[in-house]
């Protein structure tokens, strides 16, 4: 287990500030899929950068075995996110191919725009043809700048 201070914070996922938590609606869901996809986009080679890291020494192979989502894909999954009114357990899920995101649960804008981030980058890297452990992903994303 790593301490917090080994983390390298670049905060390349947003803050979650907001304090006003809100049911969230489909105008809310397509703002957040414009700001999701423009914080992707900056950020997409930070991502890469800690996924590529952690899998090479997690692995022990070499940095062109990782491989990455192509980014208008992964642009286009976060643009396809739909609402699931039925989810009350989690914010957000992904079955590989659709981000699907609570409308049960009330959660502020930046935690819907962190919630499409985070679904995204389950499904973004693989080493040598195969994707990485959703535990290996979540130690990721902290190093990332996630807050859990």
């Amino acid at each position: 287990m790593r301490l917090r201070s080994h983390y390298n914070l670049h905060k390349a996922f947003p803050r979650y500030e907001s304090r006003r938590y809100v049911t969230v609606n489909t105008l809310d869901l397509t703002l957040a899929k414009e700001k999701a996809c423009k914080h992707f986009r900056a950020h997409a080679h930070e991502y890469q950068r800690a996924f590529r890291q952690y899998a090479t020494r997690r692995y022990k192979c070499k940095p062109s075995a990782v491989r990455f989502a192509p980014i208008d894909e992964s642009l286009h999954r976060i643009r396809a996110a739909v609402l699931d009114p039925k989810s009350e357990d989690c914010y957000g899920w992904t079955e590989g191919q659709t981000i699907y995101v609570s409308s049960a649960l009330p959660m502020a804008f930046e935690q819907l725009v962190g919630t499409l981030l985070h679904e995204e980058l389950h499904c973004f890297c693989r080493v040598r043809g195969r994707y990485l452990s959703a535990d290996s992903e979540h130690h990721c994303m902290r190093v990332v700048g996630e807050e859990c």
